[in-house]
């Protein structure tokens, strides 16, 4: 037999084992615990908090807007774009793992929060300072107007 057939072999036989026995490991107690559906449609724990993971989506989707800015802007603007996209991208990843790990939502969306914008306004202040006037971003006339100033 050929090292590649046994791998496929010993796979199927563990899968196999997995499968037939998984009947009888899920019936061990005999009864199934008992959901009661009266409080709501997530079952007795009220696992879910919708508002929760939309705020942790609407934040996550600012983030990748924003990052391919930074990307973009650094790359046309010649501002080490390799060192900027590990760090708008890294912080905001770990605080996303963060985010998951830590038991407390409002411990971790914080979290969340200053790890989206610590790296963005530190990219923009020392990006404003390399750039002419006209090109500043998040400038007093630019909230004003709408518009970087002319």
């Amino acid at each position: 037999m050929t090292k590649g057939f046994r791998i496929v072999l010993l796979i199927a036989v563990v899968g196999a084992i997995v499968t037939l026995g998984a009947g009888v490991l899920l019936a061990a107690d005999g009864q199934w615990p008992a959901v009661s559906l009266d409080k709501n449609f997530r079952g007795p724990g009220g696992y879910l908090n919708w508002i929760k993971i939309v705020a942790c989506w609407l934040v996550f989707l600012l983030w990748v807007h924003t990052t391919d800015w930074v990307s973009t802007d650094a790359f046309e603007l010649k501002l080490d774009y390799l060192r900027w996209n590990p760090i708008i991208f890294g912080t905001f990843m770990a605080a996303m793992v963060l985010l998951w790990l830590i038991p407390s939502f409002w411990v971790g969306f914080p979290l969340l929060a200053i790890a989206y914008t610590a790296p963005l306004v530190t990219y923009v202040i020392l990006r404003n300072k390399k750039v002419d006037n006209d090109r500043r971003v998040m400038t007093p006339s630019t909230f004003a107007t709408g518009s970087p100033r002319n």
